[in-house]
């Protein structure tokens, strides 16, 4: 039958013009169910596309009517841009997504929440799992993975791992800034600033000795708790400082810690150019630290 043409012998029915079908579908086989739409081509006659009003499926077959088995479906295999949930001519990317935040792409998901995927928030880009899982990189793929670093997402031992250190956990605690200038006997105008995180307590403990070989021991409280997940406790900085009519002999810093208490201890040693009688000098201590617990 030909409708505004003279058919040809190939089809069974061949249309010159637009076609709008009314239903649920072509139905072509009860293995489908509510209906849809294949398309094949005769070069190719056992691969054919499904559409049926949820998905795109490519699939093979040794008849239309059969049931079929999976195969490859590919996207735009000599080029192009693929949009997704957008339509925009000026798309410079392969995958564009519209302009919108939220979930971009889900790789297995179990409910709200729950499941492992890329997000997008204000100013984040999201790298998420579902729960105290680790998202890893490496070289190979998912049947032959070499773990070059690893991030566990949440929990107790959340962090990162290094596989060449025995899966050493290193957690970023936060950043410590601090200053203070002394007074002959002990320190003064004291700065403690928590730049990150929240690890410093606000206080201190102080032990100076003026004498011909100046020495200080400044001390910053803190949190114990915060370090009680951890074996240990490492700061990562340099204690700075400026001094008049004196010379540093020894900066140092270390962790000090106990049940019930923890401390940066930030400790000088310096020295006069007079041989007695370093008084008349001054000393100001400064300096900013990043704290890491290891597991």
């Amino acid at each position: 039958m030909g409708i505004g043409i003279s058919p040809s012998s190939v089809y069974k029915l061949q249309v010159n013009g637009n076609i709008f079908a009314y239903g649920s579908g072509i139905n072509y086989g009860t293995g489908f169910s509510g209906g849809g739409l294949q398309i094949s081509a005769n070069d190719h006659p056992n691969q054919t596309v499904l559409l049926d009003g949820k998905s795109i499926q490519a699939f093979g077959g040794t008849t239309a009517f059969a049931v079929p088995t999976p195969k490859d479906f590919t996207l735009n295999p000599f080029g192009g841009k693929i949009q997704i949930g957008t339509l925009s001519s000026a798309a410079s990317t392969s995958i564009s997504f519209p302009n919108r935040l939220g979930n971009k792409i889900s790789f297995w998901s179990s409910g709200p929440n729950n499941d492992f995927g890329i997000g997008l928030n204000s100013g984040n880009l999201q790298l998420y799992t579902a729960g105290f899982d680790r998202i890893s990189f490496g070289n190979g793929n998912a049947n032959s993975f070499n773990e070059a670093v690893g991030i566990i997402s949440g929990g107790p031992t959340q962090g990162i791992y290094a596989p060449e250190t025995g899966n050493l956990n290193i957690v970023p605690l936060g950043i410590i800034q601090f200053s203070f200038r002394t007074n002959g006997t002990g320190v003064q105008d004291v700065v403690i600033t928590n730049v990150a995180g929240n690890m410093a307590t606000g206080g201190y403990g102080n032990i100076t000795t003026i004498s011909d070989d100046d020495f200080i021991s400044f001390l910053i409280n803190l949190d114990v708790l915060k370090c009680s997940n951890y074996s240990t406790v490492i700061a990562i900085g340099s204690p700075e400082f400026n001094g008049v009519n004196r010379f540093m002999i020894r900066a140092q810093s270390n962790i000090l810690r106990t049940a019930t208490e923890a401390a940066l201890e930030i400790r000088y040693g310096a020295d006069g150019f007079q041989p007695t009688g370093n008084t008349s000098g001054s000393f100001q201590g400064f300096g900013k630290y990043i704290l890491y617990g290891i597991k």
